[in-house]
């Protein structure tokens, strides 16, 4: 993948100004987008075509704080949550995530589904600050076992919103 924050001009780190960020992205879009380039020869058209979708995917790894961890701990030759993953999970981590999925499993109305969901997004939540705090430090071991702890409770929060449709 090519380097999202030099795609979008924005400062290499996790703690990212997300209004900045849109600006960048719709800015560059309204410059490079393929309907500017409607009546321009077929080579202009696809390499207008070729530099949206860069953007786009650009701007997509950098909204994702997962995503975003993941290309900054590349970057430290730390691989977390893909095939070449040199770090792996914790074992206590393991443990947690199945004792949730068994609570899912076991999830009998709505109450407990919300229950259940407010928990995940905090874990959620406080592994994205975790992020943030071990980036700044340049602890990249950490960061890499919060970018893991995300990724676990990130699927298990689409797995509670499609068990939640169920109920």
């Amino acid at each position: 993948m090519q380097d999202p924050f030099a795609i979008l001009g924005i400062a290499k780190r996790f703690s990212i100004d997300e209004k900045e960020l849109e600006e960048k992205y719709f800015l560059l879009q309204q410059q490079y987008h393929p309907d500017r380039f409607a009546g321009k020869p077929g080579v202009e058209r696809t390499m207008s075509l070729n530099k949206s979708m860069e953007i786009t995917n650009a701007y997509q790894a950098l909204r994702s704080p997962l995503q975003r961890a993941q290309y900054l701990l590349a970057e430290q030759k730390i691989f977390v949550n893909g095939e070449n993953d040199n770090i792996k999970p914790t074992e206590e981590l393991l443990m947690e995530v199945m004792e949730i999925r068994e609570q899912l499993s076991d999830v009998k109305d709505k109450i407990e589904m919300k229950a259940l969901d407010d928990l995940t997004e905090a874990k959620r939540k406080k592994s994205t600050e975790n992020l943030e705090k071990n980036f700044i430090a340049e602890n990249f071991q950490a960061a890499a076992q919060d970018a893991i702890r995300l990724k676990y409770f990130s699927k298990i929060a689409a797995e509670i919103r499609l068990k939640a449709k169920i109920l």
